[in-house]
């Protein structure tokens, strides 16, 4: 089973969740422009979230989250956006 990855629009609230597949690779085909927070879980891995991430008209944003072993309590925050492209 693959990690959750979720993507939260700073300004509506509005979240959006997803499961990896096996490779770790996931879409989120129908999100609106905004700003996004992205977090991914999994068990045996700290939470990770990511700020700053950028959606405008058109785009198409590729942005791999880094899952480091530990507790599931602990989180690892990023700041920044991901890779136009």
């Amino acid at each position: 089973m693959g990690a959750m990855v979720a993507a939260r629009n700073v300004d509506t609230g509005v979240t959006t969740p997803v499961q990896t597949n096996d490779a770790g690779v996931y879409t989120l085909p129908s999100l609106i422009p905004g700003k996004y927070q992205l977090t991914a879980e999994h068990a045996g891995f700290r939470k990770a979230v990511i700020n700053g991430v950028t959606l405008e008209v058109g785009g198409v944003l590729t942005v791999n989250v880094p899952l480091e072993l530990g507790q599931t309590t602990e989180s690892v925050e990023v700041s920044g956006g991901g890779d136009a492209g």
